[in-house]
């Protein structure tokens, strides 16, 4: 049975705002991470502080995986509405825990200690939570435009991290020097956390979910199915979780961090450059999904990566100009990129993996990915230009993540590769191997 269109609008605004609070909570604690290193580590120098707190969020991405199989085993045995249901409770919970955390003055080593845990247990409720959401709006759609609908369920992902670059910009305005504002933004998420769950608790199961349960085709163990029978995409998947990781990050997050801890540049005119970045990112996402509803999922992603390998290192020079234009310019590039890479994720996805092992395949593998290599990126990033004294040394690391994805895809669906590097049309995609 379809969904009327009001009740297409609902399953999509509950998709979205579980995504807004998931990566606004993240990229809080990025906005903020100098003033938590300074508040959690302060005994460490300056770049150590910014590194300490940096990591935090990669220890934290390191549970996703584990959140992935956990609430991926609820969603595919119990019910796609109940796994997110019960992630965005727990994400909620957990971020505004973190905005009532005393500081290390307060409590000495317990502050970052407890900060550690409390990232684990966000990033356990994360890692269930963006695979879901996507599945459950896409399955509600009943393949109507994958492309355009993912690209605006995913915008959804910037728009979480608009509204913390956007709150990490008032609060510095409003209160300047402040050693405790920050935990304003904490409790805000909190607050998302209950509209997200009023709006996961008014709609409907997913048909296909629904579907299983009727034909009794539901699997006991669907993450053992994954692996023993699904194995390849697994790996494909984790490959994906590394580009789509990287390249979202790139734009969502590190854009802010680039300029405030790399080019030194102060912390609103830092937030202001990732605020433009994300704009651009939130149109762009929804553009890119509905090409790749034309030219294909994989191949959008494929030539979009193609791109990166050629012209990131350019693009991020572009940024070490100082020239606001020019900085406007590689942001703008840099975004377009990341856009065709991420829209077309979820789609792309679908067709790895049948409805009884969705859930837990792609939970799992593709926080695997992301957790390799998206979550620390921003660490790495940072220590490659550090070190280096080379600002675009990023550009190379997300060529490098790149032609991993392009070595795994070029393995494991040989086929399509071939059609896609030839020019020829694509047979339907859910069915080459």
């Amino acid at each position: 049975m379809s969904l009327s269109r009001a009740e297409r609008f609902k399953v999509v605004l509950a998709a979205m705002v579980g995504h807004i609070l998931e990566f606004y909570n993240f990229t809080i604690y990025a906005v903020f991470a100098v003033k938590l290193g300074e508040l959690f580590f302060p005994s460490a120098s300056e770049l150590a502080q910014i590194l300490s707190s940096l990591g935090v969020i990669a220890v934290g991405f390191v549970m996703r995986p584990v959140g992935g199989i956990l609430f991926g085993h609820i969603g595919d045995r119990y019910g796609r509405r109940i796994a997110l249901t019960l992630a965005v409770v727990g994400t909620a919970a957990v971020t505004f825990s973190i905005g009532i955390l005393p500081d290390y003055n307060a409590i000495g080593i317990a502050a970052p200690i407890l900060l550690v845990i409390f990232m684990l247990m966000l990033g356990l409720c994360v890692g269930g939570e963006g695979a879901g959401a996507s599945i459950f709006v896409l399955e509600h759609m009943q393949n109507l435009s994958p492309g355009l609908i993912g690209g605006i369920v995913n915008a959804a992902l910037t728009m979480g991290i608009l509204l913390a670059v956007v709150t990490g910009l008032i609060i510095n305005s409003m209160f300047p020097g402040s050693s405790d504002a920050w935990r304003y933004a904490f409790y805000l998420g909190g607050l998302l956390g209950i509209i997200g769950l009023y709006l996961r608790l008014s709609v409907s199961e997913t048909p296909e979910f629904e579907k299983l349960r009727q034909e009794n085709k539901i699997v006991s163990l669907p993450i053992r199915d994954v692996f023993v029978h699904n194995w390849r995409n697994v790996i494909l998947t984790i490959a994906v979780g590394g580009l789509t990781g990287v390249s979202g990050y790139m734009v969502m997050t590190f854009i802010n961090i680039f300029f405030n801890t790399i080019m030194h540049y102060d912390a609103t005119t830092s937030l202001f450059y990732g605020v433009i970045g994300n704009l651009l990112l939130i149109g762009f996402l929804p553009l890119m999904g509905l090409i790749s509803d034309r030219v294909g999922y994989s191949r959008t992603m494929l030539l979009s990566a193609m791109l990166v390998v050629m012209f990131s290192i350019p693009l991020f020079i572009l940024l070490t100009t100082g020239n606001t234009t020019a900085i406007i310019a590689g942001i703008f590039g840099i975004t377009l990129l990341a856009a065709g890479i991420y829209a077309p994720l979820y789609p792309f996805m679908l067709g790895l993996f049948t409805p009884e092992q969705r859930y837990s395949g792609i939970a799992c593998s593709l926080n695997i990915g992301i957790a390799m290599f998206g979550g620390s990126s921003s660490v790495i990033c940072v220590a490659l230009a550090k070190y280096t004294g080379i600002n675009y040394m990023p550009a190379l690391y997300w060529s490098m993540v790149c032609i991993v994805f392009f070595t795994a895809f070029a393995c494991i669906r040989k086929t399509e590769f071939k059609r896609i590097i030839q020019g020829k049309p694509l047979l339907t995609e859910e069915t080459l191997s």
